[in-house]
């Protein structure tokens, strides 16, 4: 891939973007990731990840606000390089809001899946850090789908996929 991306620059275009719209500027720009960055995301170097795991961390000299710019630039419909995935749900367990912490999990749920997840998650509860893990659980819960006119909203009517992932969820909450 050609070129750097500076991501601190890309990073500020999008904060005042975002800035304006939060304060109600009339006017105010929609936001929208240079082409450069967009093939980046699609097929990032060491030195994005590098830039967006920092900023997942969001300590230091990078400020919290800069992971939402990660979880917006990896919608769940996006696929997450392996590299992001711990900090992804790492910046899940430590989001003060647990309602927020959503946009970290989905991401990670679309594409290691929930067993995964279930089990990164867990293994955080286990040493003690529980409650922004527990929180990130919820997230990670497996519905069941359906296909068609089903009798009723029973797990036996659910397609094969959803009740597999669905007892994978199950078996790693029975070994936790």
């Amino acid at each position: 891939m050609d070129g750097m991306i500076n991501w601190d620059k890309v990073y500020a275009a999008y904060d005042r973007a975002w800035s304006d719209i939060c304060a109600g500027r009339d006017g105010a720009p929609r936001f929208e990731l240079p082409e450069a960055a967009l093939a980046r995301i699609a097929a990032p170097a060491d030195t994005d990840l590098q830039w967006l795991a920092a900023a997942l961390r969001a300590d230091g000299e990078y400020p919290r606000a800069r992971r939402w710019f990660v979880a917006w630039l990896f919608p769940p419909n996006t696929r997450l390089p392996e590299s992001l995935f711990a900090p992804m749900l790492d910046a899940a367990i430590t989001e003060v809001d647990p309602s927020m912490n959503r946009r970290f999990v989905e991401p990670c749920l679309a594409t290691f899946g929930a067993r995964r997840v279930s089990e990164y998650l867990l293994a955080i509860v286990e040493s003690g850090q529980s409650a922004g893990a527990i929180n990130a659980l919820y997230w990670a819960e497996v519905e069941l789908t359906f296909s068609g006119n089903v009798p009723s909203i029973e797990e036996r009517y659910a397609t094969a996929e959803s009740r597999e992932a669905s007892h994978a969820k199950q078996a790693v909450r029975r070994t936790a």
